[in-house]
């Protein structure tokens, strides 16, 4: 079975069918510069694309704004997310707001440790 490419809970396809271009436009997420699509991007309240309702690993490209954090109660940071959906819309959330990624799987019970003074 091939192997799944994910990186920060985005989706880049399989090893066998990532092309280039993909790869390319992952990479943006990372650019110093903001892509010029993210100058028309909305403000998702809901970390969902705000036309069409598809979730951010749907989106076709992705620009996160990590030169200008934000600074929230307990000194933690947020920055903001740009995608472009697949439906044309830009949006942007915060990265707080983002739902937890189903490839983080369950919280699956710890097993806990027998106890020596069971059966006394």
């Amino acid at each position: 079975m091939d192997e799944k490419l994910v990186f920060m809970g985005l989706s880049l396809g399989y090893k066998h069918s990532v092309g280039l271009g993909r790869i390319l436009r992952f990479m943006e997420a990372f650019d110093i510069h903001p892509p010029a699509w993210t100058e028309q991007a909305t403000h998702a309240f809901k970390f969902c694309c705000p036309r069409c309702a598809a979730t951010s690993r749907q989106a076709e490209r992705v620009w996160l704004n990590r030169r200008s954090p934000v600074y929230t109660e307990g000194n933690r940071r947020k920055w903001q997310e740009f995608y472009l959906c697949e439906c044309g819309q830009a949006w942007w959330g915060w990265s707080n707001e983002r739902p937890p990624s189903e490839l983080a799987g369950e919280d699956l019970p710890q097993p806990q440790p027998p106890n020596p003074f069971d059966g006394l």
